[in-house]
């Protein structure tokens, strides 16, 4: 382990602060003896002195830079013992000698001040945000450690103000910076002159307290300051809005005794509390870390095994709801442990999708589903192979490129792919994805919406978006006669189907009740158990035999 940026400061302090007195001692005996006689030969010291002199501004610089206000206030010690001797020798010895050594000492103890003004003007402004006066990331870093090591108990409050950059994109950023200086005012006023605030970026905000303070009034103190209603000033036009807040709490030292995790801590429970609703706050607790060492953990799964090779494939047939005629197959990805246990989507895919993990997921699974496919869609050349998108990807704009250089190298028509989009993804603004979509659908490939109706569309998305098909989510399909609000829905989302030229896939479906149900309702095509379960590639090769 290295040695601490304040054990370097106090040695450094204490080198130049010996290295000082030293240097005064043999200027207080040049300045009594004058000259030294060496083999009968006698020379002048006072050359010495001003080396000596220097050597000692030297020092006294040194502690102002490397050690800061302790390393000033020591110098200011050494240099006021250094003019009252000088003074004693000049007033009691009538030594004149001294005068150029008081001036000397005189322009150090100037120049030292100087230089700590400086430095000291210099971090205020690196550790400070411009706009609104807090601590920027760097100071508050800064902060976090000192108060880390002197072992005091704190709170820390991760602040993010709700919806902020839909005022960027609809007002522009001078309203935004306008919304922040008015909350970070509002901020200062409501909270202890003593408690840190920082700025981090955007509209982020951290707040220090004392652990000993009410977290119910103090949270609520917060959560007023940014609460309000805003009029807007820009150009002679103005504009209101509405400000609200998430907040996220972590506590040193129970939840960690590191800088980077109470950050981190202290902002995923920030967005837990934006997921459940916003405009609340919630503490990080042991299953928020339980759940994040978990997520580490299946990180690191993924990782491998993509490395290795783990990763592998079922396939689930999809039929013709009319003829009960095999029509395609989609792509459901699989992970294998290295003990031989499964890992479903479920568990893995949404640890995926929070990082760029997700894209390698997506690209592997196009590529290897596209050549377990290239010799049946060779022979079969009808068949359609499903494989879903991440939302992620969808709003990649390199994504296009990616799926067509990798169709083309299998051989594979485009228009024997059907990209799997989940509803549940495609959040406005959908302008990217909407392009991207519609680049691919020029290709040749198709589009299908999935998971349609556990997601956020509306009808005016539904109609914006370029698709194929529309896939209506097992949930549903599964309440059917169960639920008379989720059996109105297929019917509905059937009809609004067809009538923007989509096609309609049924997933889930297990019984014959649920088949005639879909039947009577118009629905083209069905997946599920009661025609068929996932099956290996190899099972794939020879069902589509037998169907030849």
């Amino acid at each position: 382990m290295g040695m601490s940026k304040k054990n370097k400061q106090n040695i450094s302090l204490i080198l130049c602060t010996i290295g000082y007195i030293i240097a005064m001692i043999l200027t207080i005996l040049t300045n009594t003896i004058h000259t030294i006689t060496i083999n009968g030969t006698s020379y002048p010291l006072s050359s010495a002195a001003g080396i000596l002199a220097a050597f000692m501004a030297l020092q006294c610089i040194l502690m102002v830079c490397n050690s800061g206000k302790r390393g000033l206030y020591t110098s200011y010690i050494l240099l006021t013992l250094n003019i009252i001797l000088m003074l004693q020798a000049l007033i009691i010895r009538k030594n004149y000698a001294t005068l150029p050594g008081l001036a000397n000492t005189a322009i150090t103890l100037l120049s030292t001040t100087i230089i700590a003004f400086q430095i000291g003007h210099r971090e205020k402004h690196i550790i400070t945000d411009y706009l609104t006066g807090f601590y920027n990331r760097r100071g508050l870093m800064q902060v976090l450690e000192s108060k880390i090591e002197s072992k005091e108990p704190f709170l820390l409050f991760y602040i993010n103000l709700d919806d902020f950059k839909d005022i960027n994109d609809n007002l522009g950023h001078r309203y935004g910076d306008h919304v922040i200086s008015i909350v970070s005012k509002r901020i200062r006023e409501i909270l202890d002159k003593n408690y840190t605030v920082s700025r981090l970026d955007g509209d982020e905000f951290v707040v220090l307290t004392p652990a000993n303070v009410n977290l119910d009034e103090i949270t609520d103190d917060i959560m007023s300051a940014i609460n309000t209603r805003i009029t807007l000033q820009s150009y002679g036009q103005s504009a209101d809005c509405y400000v609200t807040g998430s907040v996220g709490i972590s506590r040193f030292p129970d939840d960690t005794s590191r800088a980077d995790d109470l950050l981190k801590y202290a902002d995923i429970a920030m967005h837990h509390a934006k997921n459940i609703g916003k405009n609340r706050y919630f503490a990080f607790n042991k299953e928020m870390r339980d759940s994040l060492q978990k997520q580490m953990q299946l990180e690191v799964v993924i990782k491998d095994s993509i490395h290795k090779n783990q990763i592998f494939f079922e396939y689930q047939p999809q039929f013709n709801l009319d003829t009960r005629q095999l029509t395609g197959f989609e792509a459901l990805i699989r992970l294998q442990l290295e003990d031989g246990s499964i890992l479903s989507p479920s568990e893995f895919i949404p640890v995926a999708e929070k990082t760029d993990l997700i894209l390698n997921v997506d690209e592997y699974t196009f590529y290897h589903a596209l050549m377990d496919f290239k010799e049946l869609i060779a022979e079969n050349p009808e068949l359609l192979l499903t494989v879903n998108v991440s939302a992620r990807n969808i709003y990649n704009r390199s994504y296009v490129d990616m799926i067509n250089t990798a169709t083309k190298e299998s051989g594979i028509d485009p228009s024997n792919i059907i990209l799997d989009v989940s509803e549940r993804m495609l959040l406005p603004p959908v302008d990217v994805a909407v392009e991207n979509l519609s680049q691919l659908r020029a290709l040749g490939f198709k589009i299908s919406l999935d998971d349609f109706g556990v997601g956020q569309s509306s009808l005016f998305m539904l109609a914006s978006l370029p698709i194929d098909y529309l896939k209506i989510h097992k949930d549903f399909i599964q309440s059917i006669h169960i639920s008379d609000i989720k059996t109105d829905f297929i019917s509905t989302a059937i009809t609004v189907g067809h009538h923007y030229n989509c096609k309609i896939i049924a997933e889930g479906v297990e019984n014959e009740e649920q088949v005639r149900f879909l039947q009577d309702a118009g629905c083209d095509y069905i997946e599920g158990f009661i025609l068929n379960k996932p099956l290996t590639i190899e099972e794939v090769k020879r069902v589509t035999k037998r169907r030849r």
